[in-house]
């Protein structure tokens, strides 16, 4: 019985914490991301993640500055950016 109990509780706290995840972006406010760094490229000042909400890749591009500051980082980000037809730039990463 106790161990139905340990079960329940922990799909209980496995729940919540994927569906926090999934809302992530969404909690953050407009034009903003969330996720893992997956690659930059310094040649074409880009760099992707793979965003927590979608769970898809998103590239951005980005100053030399926010490049430069991304090399050697392995982790979670979050992306202020704009958006135009040529795609998604960053304005701000924390991390």
């Amino acid at each position: 019985m106790q161990l139905r109990h340990i079960a329940l509780a922990s799909l209980t706290l496995a729940a919540v914490a994927i569906t926090n995840v999934a809302l992530a972006c969404d909690a953050m406010g407009s034009h903003t991301h969330m996720g893992m760094l997956m690659s930059i490229d310094p040649a074409h000042k880009t760099f992707t993640i793979n965003d927590a909400q979608s769970g898809q890749p998103i590239t951005f591009s980005a100053e030399a500055a926010i490049i430069d500051g991304l090399q050697g980082y392995t982790g979670s980000v979050m992306v202020n950016y704009t958006q135009a037809q040529e795609g998604f730039t960053a304005v701000g990463v924390t991390f």
